[in-house]
């Protein structure tokens, strides 16, 4: 890379971090981004216990706890915490790029990474979602690398990296299984000392399941609770819209069409000039593993139970895009690369401002706008379901959240009254007469409406609204009841 071509990679990649941050200074949170946040109110044994009762490995909250314990809980500290990995994940991406192809594709790759749907809403989420991709990538590139050559330091790193993608997250494990499963075939397909690589790669596989055994107890305890009761709902052919919702945006939506319509040339492209594709093979690999992760998650919602939804797409949705990337900028074709550049920099902008609009302009009147400015620390928050009162109890963490058992009684997490120590989960309505109450309920049931008019409250309307988050958009009412 020459030192023009240096500072441009550097320019672009300070531009996209810059942006990417100021997504982060977003207040929003919805229900799990919540639950990520009480979490670092506990040890980090309390935080095990948690997730063993919960459905998710334990590593992300690890992370998250570094991050507060170095610099504080602020909610720009939570999303840093995932904005970090995201930046990590597309500069590892770019210079691999340069190295493969040449450094004009490893900017480009950078862009794309950025321009791609629904990846920015989860690279400044406060959630697990940006360290799988960041591990899913280092993966298949790891396993790129042994596929060609044989190197010990690698076969190491494939072990650690993939056994820290199935401690984020288990669809994540899933996903370095699917790259471990394309790896073996590759080296098979090489012919080149196929022994002793299989060898090497039945050591790593045994020693990143080694690494996971003390995780393999509580795995297989969560594995039985979720075929027992879970929220997710059985699969049908239906969803398979929905996935490419989650992948390429909302249809009949002209950008949806567009980057559809960018994925499926890519796939004729690839199938018509191959030979003449230099990258061809990294290209089929991650292609290879986007659909076989979808497949997977299909089979087992099938055969097991029903376990996967849209979003756990966001784990390998790098893949995709790599696919995309090293299938049209593999011929170094100058004209190509222009329309790359073009389109590539138009979706950015697209897909920024979509993500920039909701967070920043077109925010929707909510319930804790109507009630932020009057509630006093003394004034109770009597919730009828697990969303607002998660949420509201970080926003007002000074306040008493009440909730009884009947309204908990369909979660799968059943352990609310210790997640916070803001909230209460009462067997019946139990609310002092000298206490302002606010209510926030999401279903029609009004008995605690009820109760508190029997007690001589006076019920105030304060109207319709939604939590503040993009994914809670249901609409919730609001009363003041106080005497």
């Amino acid at each position: 890379m020459d030192k023009k071509t240096k500072i441009g990679f550097i320019i672009v990649y300070i531009i996209l971090a810059v942006l990417i941050v100021i997504l982060g200074f977003s207040e929003e949170i919805w229900l799990d981004e919540s639950f990520s946040i009480h979490m670092m109110d506990h040890s980090l044994d309390e935080i095990i216990h948690f997730t063993s009762t919960d459905v998710h490995p334990p590593l992300y909250y690890f992370i998250l706890k570094l991050f507060v314990s170095v610099a504080g809980k602020h909610m720009i500290v939570y999303h840093i915490a995932s904005i970090i990995p995201f930046l990590v994940m597309i500069l590892i991406v770019g210079l691999f790029t340069t190295k493969e192809i040449n450094p004009k594709a490893g900017i480009l790759s950078m862009v794309i990474m950025c321009a791609a749907p629904s990846i920015l809403i989860y690279s400044t989420e406060i959630r697990m979602y940006s360290w799988c991709q960041l591990f899913i990538v280092c993966s298949v590139i790891i396993s790129y690398k042994l596929a060609r050559k044989d190197n010990n330091v690698f076969w190491v790193l494939f072990c650690i990296v993939n056994a820290l993608a199935a401690y984020t997250h288990y669809f994540a494990g899933m996903a370095v299984m699917i790259v471990s499963l394309c790896l073996i075939i590759n080296i098979i397909i090489t012919k080149v000392d196929v022994r002793k690589r299989f060898v090497k790669w039945l050591i790593a596989n045994v020693g990143t399941v080694v690494l996971y055994i003390p995780w393999l107890t509580v795995f297989f305890s969560q594995l039985e609770s979720v075929r027992e009761d879970y929220w997710i709902e059985a699969f049908a052919l239906s969803d398979l819209g929905k996935y490419a919702e989650f992948v390429f945006g909302d249809f009949p939506g002209f950008f949806a069409i567009v980057y559809a319509a960018i994925v499926c040339v890519a796939i004729v492209l690839l199938i018509i000039r191959r030979k003449k594709i230099k990258t061809a093979g990294f290209a089929i690999n991650n292609l290879c593993i986007f659909f076989g992760y979808i497949l997977g998650g299909v089979m087992l919602s099938i055969i097991i139970t029903p376990v996967f939804i849209q979003r756990y797409i966001t784990v390998v949705l790098p893949c995709l895009w790599l696919f995309v990337l090293f299938t049209f900028l593999g011929e170094e074709n100058n004209k190509i690369y222009v329309a790359t550049a073009i389109i590539g920099v138009l979706l950015l902008i697209y897909n920024y401002y979509g993500e920039f609009k909701w967070k920043y302009i077109d925010k929707n009147s909510t319930i804790y706008d109507s009630m932020k400015t009057e509630v006093k620390d003394d004034d109770i928050i009597f919730h009828d379901n697990a969303h607002s009162l998660s949420v509201l109890s970080v926003y007002e963490p000074n306040n008493e959240a009440v909730i009884t058992e009947e309204y908990l009684s369909a979660e799968k997490f059943k352990e609310w009254h210790e997640l916070s120590p803001n909230i209460d989960v009462q067997k019946e309505i139990n609310i002092p007469e000298d206490k302002t109450v606010w209510v926030i309920l999401k279903e029609d049931d009004t008995s605690i409406l009820d109760y508190l008019a029997s007690k001589g409250f006076k019920i105030e309307d304060r109207g319709e609204g939604t939590l503040p988050a993009y994914k809670d958009l249901l609409p919730y009412t609001l009363y003041k009841c106080y005497r």
